[in-house]
């Protein structure tokens, strides 16, 4: 903020992933059922295809070259967070 940089700067991770591969990923280290997990689509839902976003990928890489911060991987943050979590009942 100090820089009084103009633009847009993305705090999404390096890669883009979707919320299947999220799910997918959460049950796997859960140990839940990974059947449970259904990848589903503007398309499966019978929507118009218009309806969907345009643009899925947030792109970080302004805020790394800039100012050399780099976002943590999707997946590194997910262990994290399930590391600090109590123990499922």
């Amino acid at each position: 903020m100090a820089d009084r940089a103009a633009g847009v700067f993305q705090l999404t991770g390096p890669r883009d992933v979707t919320y299947a591969e999220v799910g997918q990923f959460l049950a796997e280290r859960l140990h839940a059922d990974p059947a449970l997990v259904m990848h589903s689509s503007v398309k499966d839902a019978g929507l118009h295809a218009g309806i969907g976003p345009a643009h899925t990928t947030l792109d970080s890489s302004a805020l790394r070259q800039r100012y050399g911060i780099a976002v943590p991987d999707a997946w590194d943050v997910l262990d994290r967070v399930l590391s600090e979590m109590p123990p499922l009942a």
